[in-house]
């Protein structure tokens, strides 16, 4: 090869265009910067299937959008031209283990040295795990081409962390930059599959290998929260631990935290204005993850709850703000639609803006997406002859569907044209496999639309009994079909009295096919 290397991720089950869209972070963040600071032009296809580059020069605001945007971005992007850099050939790697007693300091220690780690001349990456079980916290350094002298610095760094924390295990390796990558990605833990001679770094060309397709758990949920201090709270770091430790689910390595640095003086050379990323002012990302095997609906529905409560745990002392590549769609900070842009980007308003010029038709769906309108990112309706049945649909305030005669709508498709027809505030729907939610389709807070797909949502209704929170569901009905099949695995049920309440309420005529897609 040619020894350069482009900023990027680790993993090589992580996609490559989703992560430098979203301005993604690496082992060389601090050397050279994000992954969507190392981008000099973008090719790609637009609404109307024409081909274009955007760079500084040629449409600034779509190449602004490629930077930081992530999946708002108005088009398909075919090839990304990046500035490559010198790949490290000698890799030290200090990973030092603390028991969940000495977590605190630990954690303390390290982010006390966080403005030195990042600086790009100590030619370092660090980060820290927290695991539930075993209940452990990890603290890595690793040194990219060091000298005698920057090792050394290297080792200072991770002694004062254990002399203030205590005891911990610690190993050192060398490694290649290759065999890094390896090891990230899960090589050296048998999830990867290879055939009889095949070099293993070819098995880092096939994306169903490593810790996503083959690893313990294929199921998970991310989120996180953006810190802007050097230090954090004694409470926040009670509030983790105790939820992490103590009171978390006990599947081995089925919660993890990530503590990432995300600043330092390559990362805030580029303006925030300079790209949609909108986080250049933060110092590092709590990622916190939960995986579970994807047949065990019980530990599913465990923990889609702990996550949740974990996240509004970590609101109380954190802003609502998170790392694009650790996306969170059921955020609990972010009420709105809006709230959620606010929470990832540096100008919302401009993204609307680009993405209603270069998009106008709404092709490529995204949270960019305004109600109203004609929007062929909608399903097609067909028009119906004259023997076509009537659906109507419908939102409630109390109750399920089924109670009222009515149908939960478990189409992604049926749910946005619903929305459009019920003339709500967001026509774009949100998937989340939290069996605490609303069976199939509702609306969150009056704003969001969402489906809930966990087969433990079924029969479950509106949700009004929180302060603050509402999640109503969207039912759809023929009226002049009594007879219709229920949603599968209930029986029939009575109409409930007229007096029922509803908030919103509309026919539209659609086909017989386009009828059985939503409601079967």
């Amino acid at each position: 090869g040619h020894g350069l290397l482009v900023d990027a991720g680790a993993v090589s089950s992580v996609g490559a265009a989703g992560l430098i869209l979203g301005c993604g972070r690496g082992l060389t963040t601090q050397l050279h910067g994000l992954a969507c600071d190392a981008v000099r032009a973008v090719e790609y296809v637009d609404a109307a299937g024409q081909l274009h580059v955007a760079d500084s020069v040629i449409d600034p605001d779509v190449f602004w959008m490629a930077r930081g945007g992530g999946g708002n971005f108005p088009g398909i992007v075919t090839k990304f031209t990046m500035q490559a850099f010198s790949r490290p050939e000698e890799i030290q790697v200090t990973r030092c283990v603390w028991q969940k007693y000495r977590a605190k300091a630990a954690i303390k220690a390290w982010l006390a040295r966080g403005e030195e780690l990042v600086d790009p001349a100590r030619k370092l990456f660090t980060n820290l795990q927290i695991w539930n079980r075993p209940s452990v916290t990890e603290v890595f350094i690793h040194c990219f081409d060091c000298s005698k002298a920057e090792k050394q610095w290297a080792k200072a760094a991770m002694d004062f962390i254990k002399s203030s924390a205590g005891a911990a295990w610690c190993e050192v390796k060398t490694r290649t930059w290759l065999d890094l990558i390896l090891y990230e990605s899960g090589y050296y833990n048998d999830v990867f599959t290879l055939a009889p001679g095949t070099p293993k770094e070819d098995g880092l060309l096939d994306p169903l290998n490593g810790w996503g397709p083959r690893g313990m758990y294929v199921a998970s949920k991310n989120g996180g929260h953006m810190g802007k201090e050097w230090k954090v709270s004694d409470a926040l770091l009670d509030d983790v631990l105790e939820m992490v430790h103590n009171t978390g689910p006990k599947p081995e390595y089925g919660v993890m935290i990530e503590w990432y640095l995300t600043s330092g003086p390559k990362v805030r050379e580029t303006p925030h204005s300079a790209t949609a990323y909108g986080h250049r002012d933060a110092n590092w990302v709590l990622h916190y993850k939960h995986q579970w095997v994807p047949s065990d609906l019980a530990m599913m529905e465990t923990m889609m709850q702990h996550h949740h409560d974990l996240a509004t745990a970590i609101d109380r002392h954190l802003p609502c703000g998170n790392f694009y590549n650790y996306i969170d769609n059921d955020m609990p900070c972010a009420a709105t639609n809006e709230a959620w842009l606010q929470a990832h980007f540096s100008d919302v308003p401009r993204m609307h803006t680009i993405k209603e010029r270069a998009d106008p038709s709404a092709v490529f769906r995204s949270r960019l997406t305004r109600a109203g309108g004609d929007d062929p990112s909608q399903p097609p309706v067909a028009t119906p002859s004259p023997a076509s049945d009537e659906l109507r649909f419908e939102q409630l305030s109390q109750g399920t569907c089924a109670a009222v005669g009515l149908h939960p709508i478990t189409r992604p498709a049926m749910c946005e044209a619903a929305a459009k027809a019920l003339k709500l505030s967001d026509i774009v729907v949100k998937l989340t496999e939290d069996a605490a939610r609303p069976e199939g389709c509702y609306l969150y807070n009056d704003e969001l639309l969402w489906m809930g797909v966990s087969p433990l949502s079924a029969g479950r209704g509106a949700e009004t009994s929180t302060p603050g929170e509402s999640r109503l569901p969207i039912c759809a009905s023929r009226p002049d079909d009594s007879a219709q099949r229920p949603a599968a695995g209930r029986a029939p049920q009575a109409a409930a009295p007229s007096s029922r309440r509803r908030r919103r309420s509309s026919s539209k005529s659609l086909s017989d096919a386009l009828m059985r897609e939503a409601i079967h």
